[in-house]
């Protein structure tokens, strides 16, 4: 069966969520609401620090983003990040952001965020969701966002979530899909691949569209049939990159064979153009 994957901070949601998660988990925190500005800092710390480690970190790695010319580079790249995400997970953990917190409580708040406009859904992703159940293709999310509650109340609709998760000790875990779990959360570009290329096992295979707006979505959208770039030409760091290694990426209205990459400023261009029909085997 043909599947469309979708990335979700910044593909289906105009920006990025995690701000969001997190404050909204303070304020609805058994053990933290009592006490929410010592919190936030304690976020802030966290937040500063990742940013900290991130400047050295591409300070020091070699080649630099300015000599890295294929997608093979960058990769590895994107692979070397692992450690910061790890480092910044365990500060979180350590703070207790989400101790106390179920999933169904994060999806309740996931809802809730949207309900008040707080987090915006990207312009044409609920007729894409009807489009996609019409024809009777499968849909999922593969996100590195941390609750996979919360992702599912801000979507709205039933779809197959591969998304980390927050127990209520509040320790992060990965997605439910093969090769990750307890042990082992989804961080990194090759690990969206992978549960990706899991999903697409679980769904008996066949041909498949990922639609992703970050460098993390890298690995997926050249791997996918049909990978969509969502986002502006202009302010783009991902359509950005792939021009510096090596590829031309058309807007969606502009391509007229159904495979490789293109670009997209919404879900709207990406249904109007009849990238759905793509897929057909």
């Amino acid at each position: 069966m043909p599947l469309i994957l979708l990335d979700f901070d910044g593909t289906i949601t105009q920006s990025d969520s995690i701000n969001s998660l997190v404050h909204s988990a303070i304020t609805n925190s058994p053990t933290l609401s009592h006490d929410p500005g010592a919190a936030s800092q304690a976020w802030a710390f966290i937040v500063n620090a990742w940013l900290a480690d991130l400047e050295a970190h591409v300070a020091a790695y070699s080649p630099p983003a300015e000599s890295r010319t294929t997608a093979e580079e960058e990769l590895v790249y994107l692979e070397s990040l692992e450690a910061l995400e790890k480092a910044s997970v365990a500060r979180v953990e350590k703070a207790g952001l989400f101790a106390g917190l179920t999933e169904k409580k994060l999806e309740e708040l996931g809802k809730e965020v949207v309900a008040k406009g707080e987090v915006r859904l990207r312009k044409g992703f609920e007729e894409l969701m009807k489009e996609i159940g019409q024809r009777g293709l499968g849909v999922g999310v593969v996100s590195v966002n941390w609750s996979e509650g919360w992702v599912r109340g801000a979507v709205g609709t039933e779809v197959e979530g591969v998304v980390n998760s927050i127990g209520e000790d509040g320790r992060l875990k990965g997605p439910d899909v093969e090769g990750f779990g307890r042990d082992r959360m989804m961080l990194t570009a090759g690990d969206k691949v992978e549960a990706a290329r899991g999903l697409v096992k679980r769904n008996g295979g066949g041909k498949w569209m990922y639609v992703g707006d970050s460098t993390t979505d890298l690995g997926c959208l050249l791997e996918a049939d049909v990978g969509v770039v969502m986002g502006d030409r202009e302010s783009s760091k991902l359509l950005q990159m792939l021009g510096r290694v090596g590829f031309e990426v058309p807007r969606v209205e502009e391509r007229m064979e159904a495979q490789g990459l293109v670009w997209a400023r919404d879900f709207e261009e990406v249904l109007r153009c009849g990238v759905l029909d793509w897929l057909r085997d």
